[in-house]
């Protein structure tokens, strides 16, 4: 699944790494008719999650 990595500096990118799906909220604007919408992003996994 691709998609981006936040909060992750690119030196301490590892494959395999444990991530968690956060999500990024848009309002609505001209180009969507005003309806607002989600793009999903990957950041590095919380210890005690």
């Amino acid at each position: 699944m691709l998609g981006e990595l936040r909060g992750a500096a690119p030196a301490d990118v590892k494959i395999g790494m444990p991530v968690q799906a956060t999500y990024l909220d848009f309002p609505g604007d001209d180009e969507t008719d005003g309806s607002p919408w989600t793009l999903y992003a990957w950041q590095p996994r919380e210890e005690d999650a």
